[in-house]
């Protein structure tokens, strides 16, 4: 895959997004006052570990069946039922781990889901991101192919990926690089 590179912080017109345009930037009681709706996982404890925020009709029928609390014993009918319901397109067979209140990411192997869900869910996920500086002025910064499903087209780190689930940061690191940098 060859990516585009251009010189940063100099910007396009058009390129630089405001943070206010990005979930991730939204508290969840904005994302409440938006339309969207909270539903949680459930630890081996029965207390609430994780949240999602979703605005998707088809992914809140799936989750009514367990009343937007979805204990961990059941993620993987969740994630079936969710695969039936929305197909396979885009399903990458690789698994995440699930990032509680706390900002930690769970080391229960049974907290995990297929990555693909985890936007669509409204969850956090981890990703690893190498940014190279050309100089003390310059720095350099990809740009997504268009063909991507996931912001196509938009700046990007020069090196970056999902953290799978129990993937070390420093192992998923030189994946990617291998992966996009040769």
């Amino acid at each position: 895959m060859h990516a585009e590179m251009i010189a940063w912080p100099r910007l396009i017109p058009g390129e630089a997004l405001s943070p206010a345009a990005f979930g991730p930037w939204l508290t969840p009681s904005q994302l409440l006052q938006q339309g969207f709706t909270a539903w949680c996982v459930l630890n081996a404890s029965g207390e609430p570990f994780a949240w999602g925020f979703t605005q998707s009709k088809t992914v809140l029928e799936v989750l009514s069946e367990w009343g937007g609390r979805v204990p961990v014993g059941e993620l993987l009918a969740l994630e079936r039922a969710l695969q039936r319901a929305l197909g396979e397109r885009g399903w990458r067979n690789e698994r995440f781990s699930l990032i509680g209140a706390d900002g930690q990411r769970s080391q229960d192997p049974r907290m995990a889901l297929e990555r693909s869900l985890f936007r669509r869910l409204g969850l956090l996920s981890e990703s690893v991101q190498l940014n190279l500086q050309a100089s003390d002025q310059a720095w350099w910064a990809a740009r997504r192919a268009l063909t991507k499903a996931v912001d196509p087209g938009l700046l990007d780190a020069c090196v970056a990926g999902g953290l799978a689930a129990h993937e070390e940061p420093i192992t998923a690191l030189f994946r990617e690089a291998g992966e996009e940098a040769g």
